[in-house]
């Protein structure tokens, strides 16, 4: 038994005392109640934003003309601007670009600033930056009203709030919607949403996959929320590994499965980050670069031989640092022996202001000592500062073309740093992490299992029983024609089901084939959920399946006029439903036995919106989210005042309570903390 084991085997003897939980939880609640509030920032020393060792650091590596460096420190120093996309497959983008350009002259006519109003990007379609701080948003309505729009839009996924140079990976992977994609490092997701939206383009329900993953089971889930609740897709699969050792996937014909893109977003010392991540400027410095570079090597590693040949992979890092980039790609060129080339993209993305990459560097450690080799590394640090951190001689340097890849600071476009490379595979490669995976996979998985949650099993409706016959004759889906063989449940009581799911072929076959290899968190479209209320169909329609399931369906579909839409949406009183007999379309709502169903209506410029309805005796309410109604009412240039004041209220209120359970959190991890140190040490149990 290894110490690991032995302190879990003890831990799980321990009987906890409730009394003393109680007294111990107590206490830590009056010693948080005396320390500073987490929301009261007067609480806190301002922070520094200055770090002589990032001065000296990057001076030393002459990445930017000495001129420059000024501009680059101080435009570091200073927030960073907010930036915002439109959903590019969303079918409404353009009208929702017209309602931003509308907002954007109210404002400047509102006498706003005009830095402060927000500004397209060139080189990024339908997408915009705002330089405004909080304490401007708040002191102007009309700001906080736009602000407000942006939260309500990004919560229905019709906008996503993200970083500026986060947003350049995807765009260079060039996807298409029959290609397979891995997202090895994929939370928070925004990368990943726009990926998927990539895909969603020219088709609603694309034959391509995509592969999220993340090391962290927590992120995962934040992943989840994050990007597959806002851009529902039957498409993805969320899974749970170490990016750097992978597990061999696979196909439907048992061979590993390989993608045709991989975006490589690792994780990084992110010095790209200073504007946003103001803890950096007090504990920066080159040993968090040092300490990365070997987890880097062989992520984009494990990335590669997971790469189809001719495919493309895009390697990026929110560090501008050369051990964590260049460092990173010269040693991977170079291990792969001419399968792998940088490709030149100063043809993508016009406009965009970049530096090309650079073909030596200087290596520091921590205390700011340099070497020129890793021969002048002393013994001690032998094992830290690895060869593969300095940059290659000149001649070897000359054939990896690292110039192809390339920085963006900061101070020339007003964004963050990053750095961004684009590869290709010329052809098939197969290396020691390979090997190593397949002979290691199942001691990894059974360590790491152990102390994971367990996901609910992912169990496919083979047969067509009693439900989805049900399903199918209530909502007049052709079985010739919608692969009922495609949709699961996530409960092995079949019988019991309440969720049923979409995916596409290649999901399915990713899942019936890779259950037992990784660890899949989630995946698929949800299309249909168990009702308690009397209708014709045991299982109502969902609104996150709405891009599928108004291709799919025959019946309880109908098209109303746009004033019905409205009413509907609205509702009555503050109440979220309205007569039948206020409808235009009220004779054909009538028609129809209670339950749920789609009704759409064409809003103009050939764009038609469907909600998900529910229909009763005397009434019809919407089955979709305030903050969808909200979105599609602004659309059509409705007042929906009372409704924002309500979801800003909600908001709020939820924050007070997210607030209260991360400090009862806090609370119960330091108890938790003081329970295991009260353990007898790892020694005295293995004795």
């Amino acid at each position: 038994m290894d110490n690991s084991e032995a302190i879990v085997e003890n831990i799980e003897k321990i009987t906890v005392d409730p009394a003393m939980q109680e007294k111990k939880k107590k206490w830590h609640k009056k010693q948080r109640n005396t320390g500073p509030d987490p929301r009261n920032k007067a609480d806190y020393e301002p922070i520094i934003r200055t770090n002589e060792k990032l001065r000296a650091y990057y001076t030393a590596q002459n990445l930017l003309p000495e001129s420059e460096l000024e501009d680059l420190l101080k435009c570091l120093a200073e927030d960073l601007p907010t930036a915002f996309r439109i959903n590019s497959c969303a079918k409404e983008r353009f009208k929702l670009n017209d309602r931003i350009k509308a907002f954007t002259e109210e404002l400047r006519a509102d006498g706003v600033n005009e830095e402060h109003l927000p500004k397209e990007v060139s080189w990024m379609p339908l997408t915009y930056t705002m330089a405004v701080s909080r304490n401007e948003v708040r002191s102007h309505p009309l700001l906080k009203t736009f602000h407000n729009f942006l939260v309500n839009e990004a919560e229905v996924g019709q906008i996503s709030r993200q970083e500026l140079v986060s947003m350049i990976p995807p765009l260079l992977l060039d996807v298409k919607s029959d290609h397979n994609i891995l997202d090895m490092c994929a939370a928070p997701g925004s990368k990943t949403q726009q990926i998927i939206e990539m895909l969603h383009v020219d088709n609603d329900n694309p034959e391509g996959l995509v592969v999220a993953n993340d090391a962290d089971y927590q992120r995962c889930h934040l992943l989840v929320h994050q990007t597959l609740k806002r851009m529902p897709s039957a498409s993805t699969v969320v899974i749970n590994e170490d990016a750097s050792v992978l597990p061999k996937l696979i196909n439907p014909e048992g061979k590993m499965l390989e993608f045709d893109r991989v975006l490589c977003d690792v994780i990084c010392s992110g010095d790209g980050t200073f504007r946003k991540n103001l803890g950096m400027w007090k504990d920066w410095g080159p040993i968090k670069a040092i300490s990365l570079h070997k987890l880097q090597n062989s992520i984009i590693r494990r990335g590669v031989e997971l790469l189809k040949s001719g495919g493309t992979m895009v390697y990026s890092t929110c560090s501008l640092n050369p051990t964590e980039d260049e460092a990173v790609l010269a040693h991977t060129l170079q291990h792969f022996k001419g399968n792998l080339e940088l490709v030149d993209v100063s043809d993508k993305l016009i406009g965009l202001k970049r530096v090309p990459g650079v073909s030596s560097w200087r290596v520091f450690d921590k205390e700011m000592t340099e070497y020129k080799s890793h021969d002048d590394v002393p013994a001690h640090l032998k094992e830290v500062i690895k060869p593969s951190y300095f940059p290659p001689s000149k001649e070897i340097a000359d054939t990896l073309h690292l110039d192809r890849a390339f920085r963006v600071f900061p101070h020339h476009q007003n964004t963050g740093g990053f750095f961004v490379a684009v590869l290709r595979k010329v052809e098939s490669t197969q290396g020691s992490v390979t090997n190593y995976i397949s002979n290691n996979v199942s001691k990894i998985h059974k360590a790491r299992r152990r102390f994971s949650f367990k996901d609910d099993p992912f169990v496919f409706l083979e047969n067509m029983d009693a439900d989805l016959e049900n399903i199918a004759e209530c909502y007049g889906i052709d079985k010739t024609k919608f692969r009922f063989d495609n949709l699961l449940t996530r409960t092995v009581q079949v019988g019991n089901k309440k969720g049923v799911y979409y995916v596409n072929d290649r999901l399915k076959s990713f899942l019936k084939t890779n259950e037992k290899l990784v660890k899949i968190v989630n995946g698929g479209l949800k299309l249909f959920n168990r009702c308690d209320k009397v209708g014709v169909c045991r299982y109502r329609l969902i609104h996150d399946g709405m891009r599928l399931v108004k291709n799919i369906i025959t019946k309880r579909i109908v098209e109303i006029p746009l004033g019905d839409l409205i009413k509907i949406l609205k509702g009555k009183d503050g109440i979220a439903n309205i007569a039948v007999e206020d409808l235009e379309s009220a004779d054909i709502i009538k028609s129809m036995e209670a339950g749920s169903l789609v009704v759409m209506a064409d809003v103009g410029d050939g764009v038609k919106i469907p909600i998900c309805a529910w229909c009763g005796e005397k009434t019809v309410c919407p089955f979709i989210c305030k903050e969808e109604r909200v979105h599609i009412l602004r659309l059509l240039g409705e007042d929906i005042t009372g409704m924002e004041v309500d979801m800003v209220s909600k908001r709020k209120k939820q924050g007070l309570k997210r607030f209260a359970e991360e400090n009862e959190e806090e609370v119960q991890d330091k108890t938790a903390k003081i329970d295991v140190e009260e353990t007898p040490k790892a020694e005295e149990v293995k004795e």
